[in-house]
């Protein structure tokens, strides 16, 4: 309770609660980007549908449980609040619960392994400095939510689960299927819950030997794993169907070598992922092997060995190009939580002996050290919750602000010199030089426009552009002529670049004019007609989250400028098919024999 309470006091300098209801976002990195995922999520699900068509990035594109990887669970939190709450304050709620828990993950792993008080406080401890101090703040403020809180409540579920499948313990059906549910929601919390989760798992069963009687330990497991997969087959299922289109040139969390492991120590201060806690609770980890007394079996759970094969991961499973999917520098920061955890574990109630029993200087030995650290810890924390200019593991307080000036400006530009007749060619940023964020979501929730392009680097590559990329490839490799070419055929009109070749790009068609330049960012107006109408007769009256509306049709077939995906139909129904505009282009939507009005949406 008393870490909670300090973790609820910590969390109130950098996500105030008064600023929770507020008009405020996010807007640090990942935030906005799950922010506009959530109000997608939220107008599917008034819809009664898990995916829909989102007519406002790529042209249309695919929307919903395939695409929103990491932030699923907020939509649960949504409805149990008001339709009318705004996605944002959701979001904020939904942060604010996720933060809130690990403390008591961390309390749920000691119940779970039966630890001493002592051993449960260090743990709540270092949970706590582990949650704060390093690259799980980075992460959280980040937009990785769901993932921070993923790995944390791997742990305590993993113990859990295999106490479940032990064939040393009587079997017990019905936590079995209770254990394959809160599997499932995890799942859903984040996909990569599984890996620490399994590893934990695997490592219990190898420590106690639970393989030597396998048919119980293999029937009970496949319980659990199955009631996992019924739980999490809705986005399976959409991610199998409908897998997003992303660039296979991006490189997040990827890196692969021994300066991953050296920079998470924090003697590299420059390294995003590094904390002088992790060298500690290394240090603790390795030191608690040596002076670890006999524990009852139920007691013991082989943290540090999963963390160190975790760690290994991290660092070097991007090797494989299959592994590399998953991220693996990822796992840096469950890797160091479970070796903390194992330190706590065994160094506490060594330190405890010593206070009670040991010769004085002992005491003051053990007794100088834990103020030390008591002290140190105390000022990063300071440091953390603290705004200025002094360094910060996660996003300098406080997280929830309006927008920055350049997001602000850029905004009201749309708004002023812009119509939702033409879509815009917005360059997203792996730097996010747009005040820090990705940023796009953000843009078309407030102007309700629509972009060319995708709202995250990598994402619908073939009709996007960012970082001196357009339509997945170099931008040296277009051609004036191409370029000009591909924006009259997505009715786009205006263009936002920030890179250098895509403002040199874009001053080089004919009859592209400057019409703004602050902050990095330049803005272009191509004075065309324009027309989301390809071929025939008819124009768009509106579009929403799955409804684009086309009235005024006459002729035999029309061909629209929206993007054509598996499940697209039109109310009245008419026979929809491709239009192959372009080899190198996805395809656009033709009707045959359209009702004069008619609206497009996806199907589930």
């Amino acid at each position: 309770m008393c870490v909670l309470v300090a973790q609820l006091t910590l969390l109130g300098f950098s996500i105030p609660l008064t600023a929770i209801p507020s008009d405020g976002w996010f807007f640090h990195i990942d935030n906005p980007f799950h922010i506009y995922q959530l109000e997608l999520g939220r107008a599917l699900q008034a819809q009664a549908i898990w995916n829909g068509y989102d007519p406002y990035f790529g042209a249309g594109s695919f929307g919903g449980l395939s695409s929103n990887v990491s932030a699923r669970l907020t939509l649960l939190v949504a409805a149990l609040l008001p339709s009318s709450m705004p996605a944002h304050n959701v979001y904020a709620i939904y942060v604010l619960l996720c933060s809130l828990s690990a403390p008591a993950a961390v309390w749920a792993l000691g119940r779970q392994l039966q630890w001493t008080g002592v051993q449960q406080c260090l743990a709540a401890v270092v949970g706590l400095l582990m949650w704060w101090i390093g690259v799980f703040h980075w992460y959280h403020t980040a937009g990785m939510v769901s993932f921070v809180a993923a790995c944390y409540w791997a742990l305590p579920y993993g113990v859990w689960a295999f106490h479940l499948c032990d064939p040393h313990q009587p079997p017990r059906s019905g936590r079995l299927v209770a254990a394959g549910l809160l599997g499932g929601i995890g799942m859903w919390l984040h996909p990569l819950f599984c890996i620490p989760s399994t590893l934990l798992i695997l490592g219990l069963v190898v420590r106690h030997k639970a393989y030597r009687i396998p048919m119980p330990l293999m029937a009970r497991a496949t319980t659990i794993g199955a009631t996992v997969v019924i739980i999490a087959l809705p986005w399976i299922v959409s991610l199998l169907a409908h897998r997003p289109d992303m660039s296979d040139s991006h490189g997040y969390q990827r890196a692969v070598g021994p300066g991953v492991l050296y920079d998470s120590l924090g003697i590299n201060t420059g390294a995003a992922a590094g904390s002088w806690l992790n060298l500690l609770v290394l240090i603790g980890g390795v030191a608690g092997l040596w002076i670890r007394r006999p524990q009852p079996a139920k007691a013991t759970a082989p943290l540090l060995p999963v963390g160190l094969v975790l760690l290994l991961f991290a660092g070097f499973g991007g090797l494989s190009n299959t592994l590399a999917f998953v991220q693996p520098n990822r796992f840096i920061g469950p890797a160091y939580l479970m070796i903390g955890l194992a330190a706590s574990r065994d160094l506490g109630p060594a330190a405890w002996r010593i206070l009670v029993s040991a010769p004085w200087w002992h005491r003051l030995a053990v007794a100088m050290f834990a103020a030390l650290l008591v002290l140190a810890s105390g000022r990063e924390l300071l440091r953390e919750v603290t705004p200025g200019t002094h360094g910060h593991h996660g996003k300098t307080p406080p997280e929830i602000s309006a927008p920055p000036a350049v997001v602000s400006r850029i905004e009201a530009w749309i708004n002023a010199n812009t119509s939702p007749d033409g879509r815009i060619l917005f360059e997203t940023s792996l730097g996010r030089v747009h005040g820090g964020g990705h940023v796009a979501g953000y843009l078309a929730s407030r102007t309700r426009r629509e972009f060319m392009g995708g709202a995250y680097p990598y994402f619908l590559p073939k009709s996007s552009c960012w970082d001196g990329h357009c339509f997945n490839r170099a931008i040296e490799e277009i051609t004036p002529e191409l370029f000009q070419s591909v924006l009259a055929a997505y009715n786009a009109h205006w263009i936002i670049a920030h890179s250098t070749g895509l403002k040199q790009l874009a001053e080089s068609v004919p009859g592209m004019r400057k019409d703004a330049d602050f902050d990095g960012i330049a803005i272009y107006t191509l004075d065309t007609a324009t027309s989301f109408v390809m071929h025939g007769n008819g124009r768009l009256i509106g579009r929403s989250f799955n409804r684009v509306d086309i009235a005024g049709v006459s002729g035999s077939e029309i061909t629209l400028r929206y993007q054509w995906v598996p499940g697209l139909r039109t109310i009245p129904a008419s026979q929809i098919e491709p239009f192959q505009w372009s080899v190198d282009f996805p395809p656009f939507v033709r009707v045959m024999s359209p009702p004069e009005d008619f609206s497009l949406l996806l199907s589930n």
